[in-house]
Formats: C-alpha cells, sequence, structure tokens
C-alpha cells in the first residue's frame, strides 16, 4: 500500500485510473481511502474514485439488480408436491421463486461457513511459520497487478 503512489507515479496513472487501482487492489478501506488521496497530481479526484470503488463492490449492484427484478415481479410462483413422506407433511406449497432462492441462500451460507470452521485447524496454523505470511505478501502482490491490468484495460 505505501508503493502505490510510487507505482501510479511510475506508470503515468491518471487520477481516476489510479483511484480504481487503490479501490480494487486493497483490501482495507481506510488503507485505500490513504493511498488514493496520496496521489501526486490530484490527490481529492483519485481519493474520490478510490473510496467509491471501495464502497461500490459488485455484490451490492446484484443486490440492487434481483431487488428490482423482485419489486418488477419477474420472479414466478412455484408451487412444491409433497408427498406424505416429506418432513412436513404432504400437501403443495405454493411459493415466489424469490422465496425459494433465498432460503437457498440462507443454507449455503450457513453449509459454507461451517465448512470453513470444520477445516480449520489452530495447531497447523500456529506451526505454519512464515510461509502464511509470504502467501498473503504474494497474494497481495498478484491482486495489485491484476487490479492494475483491469484498471489499465478498462478505463
Amino acid at each position: 500500500m505505501l508503493l502505490f503512489p510510487v507505482i501510479g507515479t511510475f506508470l503515468l496513472m491518471s487520477p481516476e485510473i489510479y483511484g480504481a487501482w487503490c479501490g480494487l487492489a486493497i483490501h482495507a478501506t481506510p488503507q485505500v481511502i490513504a493511498a488514493g488521496f496520496a496521489h501526486p497530481v490530484d490527490g481529492q479526484t483519485a481519493g474520490e474514485v478510490a473510496t467509491i470503488v471501495k464502497l461500490v463492490p459488485p455484490f451490492v449492484l446484484f443486490f440492487l439488480l434481483a431487488a428490482l427484478l423482485r419489486t418488477s415481479g419477474f420472479f414466478p410462483e412455484v408451487t412444491f408436491h409433497m408427498t406424505d413422506r416429506f418432513l412436513f407433511g404432504a400437501g403443495d406449497r405454493t411459493m415466489n421463486l424469490a422465496q425459494v432462492l433465498g432460503l437457498m441462500a440462507g443454507w449455503l451460507i450457513t453449509t459454507a461457513i461451517t465448512g470453513v470452521g470444520l477445516l480449520t485447524e489452530f495447531r497447523a496454523l500456529r506451526l505454519g511459520g512464515g510461509r502464511p505470511i509470504a502467501l498473503g505478501v504474494g497474494c497481495s502482490v498478484v491482486a495489485a497487478v491484476v487490479a492494475v491490468i483491469y484498471v489499465s484495460v478498462s478505463m
């Protein structure tokens, strides 16, 4: 993060591209804002772009799209025909597809988080030594390089 202003200057990035790069490549919001406003030519613009890019991630846009589709009535009604062997008894149950997807999302998120917890061993983390730190630094460098390529190509 400390090298971003130097690299941005070296690559002759405009404030907009530099701000987008900071917002995409740096993980923590305070560091994004600090690096964005540190642009040597126009820190105000770069900082504002970095802040917006960081605070409006793509999942927010997908959330807004799903909300718009649900509000417009895009999701149809779905009827489940349950036999007497079903846990909650026999009968038909009609639900909106948005409700079904919402229930599925909750179960999938819970399952994923449980899986991560079941695979985590604190003893193994402690015994890992410096390699995990090196991996984290390496991943940060890769994220920064990919973000600068993406920003350079798309803007």
